[in-house]
């Protein structure tokens, strides 16, 4: 088993600025309303797991849920089948521990916080895509249903 190991309070500051900020856009649940089938579902999905996670409180849960993991994780997983991977390491400890040459490119960073908000972007501008034209039918519905009642109103109720 490889476990990703990084300092508590970096993990912390990380997914506060990154997860969680996401998971409290309110541009992100509105367009989760919208776009049903992807972002919908991706907020549903990231409120349950924060929600089971973190007792739906991650700036009090959060540090102990984490050192709980790792302390579950060390506890059950036998040492030698362990590998705890330090992030930035890089490929040679990790690629040692699974037996494996090592690959002749440069280890991938991902999970950065900037590349993290860069797809969150272009989640965000793909949903808004993919969702505006259910946007644009519900405000048209509903301008067409708030001037059909107004004319309602100015033609029978307001000549009584």
């Amino acid at each position: 088993m490889i476990l990703t190991n990084r300092p508590i309070d970096a993990w912390y500051t990380s997914c506060v600025g990154t997860i969680r900020n996401s998971m409290t856009d309110p541009w992100l649940h509105f367009l989760g309303r919208f776009d049903v089938d992807v972002m919908g579902k991706w907020t549903r999905m990231s409120r349950l797991l924060f929600k089971g996670l973190f007792n739906n409180d991650f700036e009090k849960n959060g540090r102990q849920v984490y050192e709980d993991h790792y302390r579950a994780v060390r506890t059950l997983v036998p040492k030698e089948q362990l590998y705890e991977f330090q992030i930035g390491e890089g490929w040679e400890g990790l690629c040692e521990f699974l037996e494996i040459d090592i690959p002749d490119f440069e280890y991938p960073r991902v999970n950065e916080a900037t590349s993290f908000k860069d797809r969150n972007r272009l989640r965000y501008t793909q949903a808004t895509k993919r969702g505006l034209p259910r946007i644009l039918t519900a405000v048209v519905s509903v301008t067409g249903f708030l001037g059909a009642a107004a004319y309602a109103y100015q033609r029978f109720w307001r000549r009584r």
